[in-house]
């Protein structure tokens, strides 16, 4: 609610009006930025589940596994492995790899800015490569990783729903609200 000087759309003052404002738009904000820092959390738990319990994350050069990504309306947050450099990727179509990510984050952060709305908050992950959804979708495929297999990222998200909402839930919890109080005008 708008406030001006704490009077009201019918001109009647209401004393502390703008403080309680200032302090709910205050809260909301510390609650959003928890949110944020919750939802961040949630996709490095569901990354570390592709790497570490089947069905793993294929691999082949590693480039898919660089591909990471996590882009949220405060930025991009690029997770790749260490063979990743800001240059580009490895093998022989290491620059196709590379324009293909660079593609999947710009459309990321387009995605993010579009349905950003309000106090609504909305982060894309997931692999970048341009192959990526043909590797998940390959139903049936044999993989040179041991414990790899098709659908690994589908999986781990249904597997995990209920642990990454605790994983947000825990960290709006954690927010003490810090309302500063002022002293009264007299």
């Amino acid at each position: 609610m708008p406030t001006n000087g704490g009077a009201t759309p019918w001109g009647m003052h209401v004393d502390g009006l703008d403080e309680t404002m200032e302090n709910l738009n205050r809260l909301i904000m510390q609650y959003l930025d928890a949110g944020y820092k919750g939802l961040i959390m949630a996709t490095a738990y569901i990354r570390r589940q592709t790497e570490t319990v089947t069905p793993l994350t294929p691999i082949d050069l590693g480039n898919l596994r660089a591909s990471w990504l996590v882009v949220t309306a405060k930025g991009s947050i690029q997770g790749g492995e260490a063979k990743f450099t800001a240059k580009g990727f490895i093998g022989p179509r290491a620059g196709e790899i590379l324009n293909d990510y660079q593609s999947a984050v710009n459309e990321a952060r387009g995605l993010v800015r579009f349905n950003q709305q309000g106090t609504k908050i909305f982060v894309v992950f997931g692999y970048g490569a341009g192959y990526a959804v043909y590797v998940h979708e390959n139903v049936g495929a044999t993989f040179q990783k041991e414990g790899a297999d098709a659908k690994w990222f589908e999986t781990h998200i249904k597997r995990n729903t209920s642990q990454i909402l605790q994983i947000i839930r825990t960290e709006i919890q954690i927010v003490r609200p810090k309302v500063v109080k002022k002293p009264r005008k007299r």
